[in-house]
């Protein structure tokens, strides 16, 4: 509640916040199998990873959807041309810090008690960073209105 409370004191509207929102479950598409397959069991430090996880993830879908209403206000650009931008603008700090932070992560995979921790972490930002890149953008253009 308090996330979404911020969300809509940041941006001001519910279309926004939605978008930034709807990316958070399509993290579990990439921990489920990443759990799955390596027959890691969903225990609390899993958990506190998904967690982690979902702001990793609010942020790099805020840096997106921020950039993308700066070029409507700032350039007068239509919300597909400002998608566009916005994304090929950030694709490299999105990537730089998600790929850090899943380079980060491959050391705890060994440690028993950490393990489920990395995984959920490294699994969950690879495919949570794709989709911020893929899917996002196509949110903005569906629900967000030109104003021209």
């Amino acid at each position: 509640m308090i996330m979404l409370g911020v969300l809509l004191l940041l941006f001001g509207k519910w279309n926004k916040v939605i978008i930034i929102l709807l990316c958070i479950p399509f993290l579990m598409v990439g921990v489920a199998p990443a759990l799955f397959l390596t027959s890691t069991p969903l225990t609390f430090m899993a958990i506190i990873g998904l967690m982690g996880l979902m702001g990793m993830m609010t942020k790099n879908t805020i840096v997106l959807v921020d950039e993308a209403d700066r070029l409507v206000r700032e350039n007068h650009c239509t919300v597909r041309q400002a998608a566009i931008e916005a994304t090929v603008s950030r694709v490299r700090p999105v990537f730089l810090a998600s790929f850090t932070t899943i380079v980060g992560m491959a050391p705890l995979i060994p440690d028993p008690m950490y393990s489920s921790l990395a995984i959920t972490i490294m699994s969950g930002l690879f495919v949570g960073t794709l989709v911020t890149l893929l899917l996002l953008p196509l949110l903005y253009v569906i629900l967000v209105k030109d104003t021209k």
